[in-house]
């Protein structure tokens, strides 16, 4: 190129490869009964009401489970909240704790769920976390 002439860059761009020894995209753990897409349905009790509950599955990263909590009150609240926690294999318990709200009724607060899966993969029970409530249930459904 003559002289003085700005140089321009030529080649294909590409995203940079990722450095040596970092790892690859995390897959959830062969032991972790939850995957991605999959919904979860039933019930939680909390001020003495049956709630209709599903459990959304938005993604499993090695252990971690991030799901949306989506319900509707009998007086005809929805809200859904996102929620994520560990699962440990060894115990086959799962502790999803709130996060944001994605949708949030009047009055409504997020409350943690601590449950353990059955041994079929397809059932999740145990505690909501709150002095006004009690237990959930919650069985894979089927595509």
């Amino acid at each position: 190129e003559p002289e003085g002439e700005p140089v321009s860059p030529r080649g294909v761009v590409a995203p940079a490869a990722p450095p040596a020894g970092a790892p690859a995209a995390a897959e959830p753990d062969d032991e972790v009964p939850f995957r991605a897409s999959q919904r979860w349905e039933g019930s939680y009790v909390c001020s003495g009401e049956h709630t209709p509950l599903v459990l959304r599955i938005v993604a499993v990263t090695r252990s971690q489970v991030d799901a949306l909590f989506e319900f509707t009150t009998s007086a005809g609240a929805t809200g859904v909240v996102r929620m994520s926690g560990p699962y440990v294999a060894s115990t086959r318990r799962l502790t999803l704790t709130p996060g944001q709200w994605v949708r949030q009724p009047p009055g409504f607060i997020a409350v943690a769920m601590d449950g353990t899966v059955a041994p079929d993969d397809e059932g999740y029970s145990g505690r909501m976390l709150h002095a006004s409530c009690e237990g959930f249930t919650l069985r894979m459904a089927e595509d």
